[in-house]
């Protein structure tokens, strides 16, 4: 488990914070959609609070998941375990990883309180950890450090109560994804195949997709004030950003 916290970054955008990871023998950060939604570009930090630029190269937003490049971390190899054939049982321990509001990197445990809990129509890992927003996107691990899910706090407010995306399903994700370059892709749950270009349907089958998903979050005028002054200073405001209207320098 000591091994697996370097593979944890916070995600930071305009929006909010949140939290991704790398796996063994893969080069991009995996998250949840919703914590890059509107984003195509987005800064991630490490334990050091070193901050780097990150690409949204896949979304997937029927399974919450996106995946991101960062050109600065392809040689940092991630240290999170994936077993396809790991069993998740009711009782067992889970470990929720994440920046919980945008704080420091913290380590929560908890138990399974559902492997296969029905809801919107996907199954998902249910859990009595404390699961708050910046942990949305952070590996939900074993006592091995085997990844058993991707936490996520969209779907409810009350205590006690946390789920997670299942491992089968990340895999699953992971193994599709055969790409050398950075475009931002959509991905049909549908067909399994890759939008490029801006469309409402999916290249391949043509399956409704949400034209939002291809669109940025609209900043406010502060926003855009605040950070054409920090373009013309010759600072990334990307790279500054801690949330709505909020931007901090180390």
């Amino acid at each position: 488990m000591k091994n697996t916290k370097n593979s944890i970054y916070k995600i930071i955008t305009a929006d909010g914070t949140g939290t991704g990871f790398k796996v063994i023998n893969h080069d991009f950060l995996i998250t949840n959609y919703h914590v890059i939604k509107g984003s195509k570009t987005v800064a991630v930090e490490d334990h050091h609070q070193n901050r780097y630029l990150a690409k949204v190269a896949m979304v997937n937003p029927e399974v919450d998941l996106a995946f991101l490049h960062v050109e600065e971390l392809k040689a940092t190899k991630g240290a999170i375990k994936l077993d396809e054939n790991n069993q998740v049982s009711n009782l067992q321990t889970v470990f929720i990883n994440g920046f919980p509001f945008g704080m420091p990197f913290t380590v929560t445990e908890g138990i399974v309180s559902s492997p296969n809990q029905p809801m919107k129509g996907r199954n998902f890992i249910q859990t009595d950890a404390a699961v708050n927003p910046g942990n949305s996107g952070g590996p939900m691990l074993n006592e091995n450090g085997v990844l058993i899910g991707v936490t996520t706090s969209k779907f409810t407010e009350a205590d006690n109560v946390g789920f997670g995306i299942k491992h089968t399903d990340v895999i699953k994700q992971i193994n599709e994804y055969h790409f050398d370059d950075v475009k931002y892709r959509v991905k049909c749950n549908s067909c399994d195949s890759y939008t490029v270009e801006e469309s409402e349907f999916c290249s391949n089958c043509g399956s409704n997709i949400n034209i939002s998903v291809f669109e940025e979050f609209e900043k406010s005028h502060f926003a855009n004030f605040t950070e054409e002054g920090l373009k013309e200073l010759g600072i990334n405001p990307v790279l500054c950003r801690a949330g709505r209207d909020y931007w901090e320098f180390h």
